[in-house]
């Protein structure tokens, strides 16, 4: 099979330490390969030999983002199938369903709970990776771009800038996440209070379907269109390609990155401050606070709070914004940095995941730094003045050396998730569905979705069962927390099915 030039050099110098016990049959892995190449699908590979295992761990390992989900005990797929075109993206899910394999599909593996190339013990599965799919197409008359769902928000971002210092694109902040699944869970980032969510600027789709079928916006209909957009990702088909509305952006934005130590009580005050002065700040500005004991963007240990600001402005406006409302920040213009949009993905990508430069942002190998495991008392530092722990539930990190400890770990996060379950929304509880948590409730054995589904999507579930009993009723895509074609307490005539149409295209799960 043709690997990209990047996979060939990791294949040379991490072979050695990627190897795990396969747990798929020989004769699923040879009926899938017999149909993909029959299909003239040659890019793909199977555990099935010993001469293809290096290579097979080497792709399933590549874009793992989580190590719990790396461990030789979890089930790994019949294939990986990695196609560079929709004709083979095509043939790849016809020869899933011919093979009776269930379908995953990884954009850019940064799934919370692996759902992207995990499934059960008792689900024999195909992995449909589309980092081949990269591809972004800009066309500048109509201020749009095609961007398949296998380019990472770096790569998007990065090719924008090359066509234009005053566009952008309303997404997530993290360069490797993969398009397909970040739009298709909503995708928030630094641009949103202005412009919405990534999903509120879709255009237009390309979807292959579970028959095989090539569907765009006008042919999947409006509520389908309406629910891949939102809605989760590997649960109504495989997007091929997202057509996205480009946005303007000043040539000077600003971007600060500041953090403020001291003792619990100063601490509490800055962000009950905070949480009431962010919702009514100028929609061109966008300020988030981190709470913790060794953040790294403190360089130092102690307990902090680190603010990021970025304002589509100058540093100016924004300084006398702030200092107008939020004075206890005592922010000052040095503390603020004047730059182009893109360079302002670059400077809130630094910390964390090691981009110096906007040629970085389309390096498929950047992965982060190897961050230690944080103790308890570094993560939170007890409970805060307004009886609050503050912590991001990702903070906890380990790398293979800490493996061993994984289950300790999980057990203390549990156990804040426990304490700080108090302190969010309830009627219902509310989740987004881009940070998965399998913990909500999942899918079958008698459960019922609409307990951890209306908790994503509050009063917009009935709907996307609607939209999911007309895309795929035979359930084809599935994990353990997809819309299920049908739902406990959900009276559905063949009229809903087959005619139903609700709201408009322009609302949003």
């Amino acid at each position: 099979m043709a690997l990209p030039i990047f996979l060939l050099l990791l294949l040379i110098t991490f072979s050695s330490l990627l190897s795990f016990t396969l747990t798929t049959t020989t004769t699923t892995s040879q009926d899938i390969a017999t149909c993909l190449s029959s299909g003239n699908v040659l890019n793909f590979t199977t555990p099935s030999s010993a001469s293809s295992t290096t290579t097979f761990n080497l792709i399933l390992n590549f874009s793992i983002q989580n190590l719990r989900f790396s461990s030789p005990d979890l089930p790994k797929p019949a294939a990986i199938i990695l196609p560079s075109t929709l004709p083979d993206l095509r043939a790849a899910v016809l020869c899933c369903r011919a093979a009776s394999l269930s379908i995953r599909i990884r954009s850019g593996g940064h799934s919370y709970e692996g759902l992207s190339y995990l499934a059960d013990h008792h689900t024999p599965f195909a992995l449909i990776d589309m980092m081949n799919l990269n591809q972004v197409r800009l066309d500048a008359g109509s201020l749009t771009a095609w961007v398949q769902a296998g380019a990472t928000l770096g790569e998007t971002y990065y090719a924008i800038a090359e066509s234009s210092d005053t566009l952008g694109f309303s997404a997530g902040s993290c360069p490797t996440v993969g398009s397909g699944g970040h739009i298709a869970g909503g995708g928030f980032g630094l641009l949103s209070r202005k412009y919405g969510l990534a999903a509120d600027n879709i255009v237009d789709a390309i979807l292959v379907d579970s028959s095989g079928r090539v569907l765009d916006r006008e042919s999947m209909g409006d509520d389908v269109f309406w629910a891949i957009r939102g809605g989760g990702g590997g649960t109504w088909g495989v997007v091929f390609a997202w057509r996205i509305k480009l946005l303007p952006v000043p040539k000077i934005v600003t971007g600060f990155i500041v953090s403020r130590p001291g003792s619990t009580r100063f601490i509490s005050g800055l962000v009950h401050k905070w949480q009431r002065v962010g919702p009514s700040l100028p929609d061109e500005f966008y300020l988030a606070a981190f709470v913790g004991a060794g953040l790294p963007e403190m360089g130092r240990a102690g307990f902090s709070a680190t603010f990021k600001g970025f304002y589509l402005g100058p540093k100016s406006d924004a300084v006398e914004i702030l200092n107008r409302r939020f004075p206890e920040l005592g922010l000052i213009e040095p503390e603020c940095h004047e730059m182009s949009w893109i360079d302002s993905v670059v400077f809130f990508s630094q910390v964390r995941r090691g981009i110096k430069t906007m040629s970085d942002l389309k390096d498929p190998l950047l992965q982060g730094d190897s961050s230690r495991p944080r103790s308890r008392a570094e993560i939170c530092h007890s409970r805060i003045g307004m009886g609050i722990c503050i912590v991001s539930k990702d903070m906890i990190e380990w790398t293979v050396e800490d493996e061993g400890r994984g289950k300790e770990y999980m057990e203390w996060l549990r156990g804040l998730y426990e304490l700080m379950g108090e302190m969010v929304s309830r009627g219902p509880r509310a989740a987004y569905v881009n940070y998965l948590d399998l913990d909500l409730g999942v899918t079958g054995n008698g459960n019922d979705a609409r307990v951890w589904g209306e908790k994503y999507y509050l009063g917009n579930y009935d709907r996307l069962v609607r939209a999911k009993m007309a895309i795929d009723p035979d359930n084809v895509f599935n994990n353990p927390q997809s819309i299920p074609p049908s739902g406990s307490g959900l009276n559905l005539s063949l009229v809903d099915v087959l005619g139903h149409s609700v709201g408009t295209q322009k609302d949003r799960v």
